[in-house]
């Protein structure tokens, strides 16, 4: 074992390979096997760590052989989404105050049912507002949670497991709910489940792609203000 983590320790990129390899196995099986739960983030996510408990691998040693590069791509990653977005302006122009309500309004029930929730069940002040702005992206959810002394690591565990649960149950749920709209479902999947979300409806729909891009970074920001608004009410 000392000899495996030794190896890893000494190859920089081992990481990315093993999180990307994984990654293009579960999507290729995914595309075959049509099952909701068959999501390839979260089969990698979760291979990844019964791998890293079952060879104790220490996080650090894993994240640090290469793991590193895929958080340093995420930026560069999101910031693509405004290319679809971009192709769909018109859209946005037409339907711009429909849409900037739609997201307001998301953002609120998503921040006002964890106040809700976190005051019914008793949560302590750090859980509720490590909580409160998990349905944005993390840099933001992070810095909210850090500015008004909440726990920064379980905001990032919030931010992940909302959106790929987002990515899961998005198609499920507009087939469930009949929502003919990609405009709609675009805003509903971006606000509630960031960019995770927005990677599952932009293979399907350049409209809803768009629509879900923006929702984002206008749920981020709103998500900023929101959160100590409603917070008084704590």
């Amino acid at each position: 074992m000392n000899n495996f983590l030794t190896f890893l320790s000494e190859n920089a990129y081992f990481g990315a390979f093993l999180t990307i390899g994984l990654y293009y196995m579960y999507k290729q099986l995914a595309d075959r096997i049509k099952f909701v739960l068959f999501n390839p983030i979260l089969l990698t996510t979760a291979t990844i760590i019964g791998l890293l408990v079952l060879l104790e691998i220490p996080y650090d040693i894993y994240y640090n052989a290469g793991s590193d590069v895929i958080n340093w791509l995420l930026t560069p990653a999101t910031i693509c989404f405004a290319i679809p977005l971009y192709r769909q302006v018109s859209v946005l122009k037409t339907n711009a105050p429909a849409i900037l309500i739609s997201i307001f309004l998301g953002s609120l029930s998503s921040v006002g049912g964890i106040l809700i929730m976190a005051k019914a069940f008793g949560l302590p002040w750090e859980l509720y507002i490590s909580l409160a702005p998990k349905s944005v992206t993390t840099p933001i959810a992070s810095g909210i949670a850090g500015e008004m002394g909440g726990i920064v690591g379980c905001t990032v565990i919030a931010v992940i497991c909302t959106g790929i649960l987002g990515s899961i149950v998005t198609s499920a749920l507009r087939k469930l709910l009949r929502i003919k709209s990609d405009i709609a479902w675009g805003l509903a999947t971006g606000t509630a489940s960031h960019a995770v979300g927005t990677s599952a409806v932009i293979t399907v729909s350049d409209v809803a792609g768009a629509m879900s891009s923006l929702s984002i970074a206008v749920a981020g920001v709103m998500t900023v203000v929101i959160v100590p608004l409603l917070s008084v009410f704590y």
